[in-house]
């Protein structure tokens, strides 16, 4: 779900655009959320304000090439995912946010490995709790992680170059880099 809004098949709702306003409908080929995207996927959600979660990948199915998540001038209720629920990631995720307003952001996924990098990138934004540059609750990412706070960021908590309850790295003597720049801003 994205706000209030309810993913949908029908073929009238992709005819009016892929969004009917009226009903809070989004159209997709696959509207029970399982489907797999095999190449990659750009996001960008811009001059908005949504109440609940925001993930670029997908719900229980993976993403085989790679997430590129822009987030501009938005207010987010609840927490920012650069990849998906559940769903594994092959290829590197980048996020950046600039001038969001947002729980939490986690540049990996909700619970999912992620088999690549994570890049998150956060500008003049305001963050309520903390800011992860890994997973959630489960899953690897298997590689580098940097994590890039720049200009008027604001975050209320704590800046974690890693996840939350999630690893990075595939073994005790992985060489994953985990990188965590500060350039102005508070935390």
């Amino acid at each position: 779900y994205l706000g209030e809004f309810s993913w949908t098949s029908d073929e009238t709702v992709k005819e009016m655009g892929g969004i009917d306003y009226d009903n809070k409908k989004l159209w997709s080929y696959n509207a029970e959320g399982l489907g797999s995207v095999k190449g990659s996927i750009t996001l960008t959600i811009q001059d908005s304000t949504l109440s609940k979660n925001v993930y670029g990948g997908g719900n229980e199915g993976y993403v085989n090439n790679g997430i590129t998540l822009n987030v501009i001038n938005t207010t987010i209720a609840d927490t920012v995912y650069g990849g998906g629920n559940e769903g594994d990631v092959t290829g590197d995720i980048i996020v950046t946010l600039k001038g969001v307003t947002s729980k939490e952001v986690y540049a990996g996924s909700y619970a999912a490995d992620v088999n690549g990098s994570t890049t998150l990138n956060v500008l003049d934004s305001q963050i309520s709790q903390s800011v992860y540059g890994g997973n959630n609750s489960d899953g690897i990412v298997s590689n580098n992680i940097t994590v890039t706070l720049k200009g008027t960021t604001k975050v209320m908590k704590d800046v974690f170059g890693g996840g939350n309850l999630a690893s990075v790295g595939t073994s005790k003597e992985s060489n994953s880099l985990v990188t965590v720049n500060v350039y102005g801003g508070t935390i």
